[in-house]
């Protein structure tokens, strides 16, 4: 009888455990498997972003190469010029990067055998900016909304939107970029104010860089 008990005590252990496994809890990384993730998931044109990783298993003392698939994504991984770095005591490891364009990166652990992590994607939106001629206008005044955008993006279409009582934006002008002195683009409209507002200025996507939006400027008409 003493034996049966610790059986069903053990069955019954097994049977707590089972759901358990199925929580959603993240998995930990198998033996040799290399992983790769961005601290920022989308970065806009100019910021840099850190890439960080672990070789499970692998130790310390592990070279790993970052390579990069910039867009349109045509041709294949290259390595990235002196990004290269040495696994710590944990395995892990990062890297900095400043992407001009949306690009995928992967890390290759040059351990035995090589190994080599899922891609990553780093989208890289435009830069935006916004200002006005006056945020205080009177009514019907008409208010010139300009700015920039980078990298330069000449005669693309800049959408000057306001935020409408629900909470979403609708366009109220558009505006043509313009050749700036630099890596960017200028553009300005004019926009006759009749109530207090907020607006925003948004360039959308391309093959190479991510929709961009500039902050929230408010109108206070008197």
């Amino acid at each position: 009888m003493r034996r049966i008990a610790v059986v069903a005590i053990c069955i019954l252990g097994v049977a707590v455990a089972v759901p358990l496994a199925g929580t959603g809890a993240a998995k930990p990384p198998k033996p040799g498997q290399l992983t790769l993730t961005a601290t920022a998931p989308i970065i806009t044109f100019g910021q840099k972003d850190t890439l960080s990783g672990r070789l499970q298993g692998g130790g310390g003392g592990v070279t790993v190469q970052l390579q990069e698939q910039p867009a349109p994504f045509t041709g294949g991984f290259k390595n990235v010029a002196g990004a290269t770095a040495t696994t710590d005591s944990q395995g892990t490891f990062s890297f900095v990067v400043q992407p001009a364009v949306s690009t995928r990166y992967r890390a290759v652990a040059k351990a035995s055998p090589t190994v080599t992590s899922a891609e990553l994607s780093v989208p890289v939106r435009f830069q935006v900016t916004l200002r006005l001629s006056d945020y205080t206008p009177a009514r019907g005044q008409r208010v010139r909304f300009a700015g920039i955008t980078a990298p330069a993006h000449d005669g693309a279409t800049v959408y000057i939107q306001r935020r409408t009582a629900t909470g979403g934006y609708r366009t109220v002008s558009r505006a043509l970029l313009r050749h700036g002195i630099g890596n960017y683009s200028t553009y300005s409209a004019r926009i006759r104010i009749t109530s207090s507002g907020a607006f925003r200025a948004r360039v959308l996507k391309d093959t190479l860089h991510a929709t961009g939006t500039s902050r929230v400027k408010k109108e206070r008409v008197h």
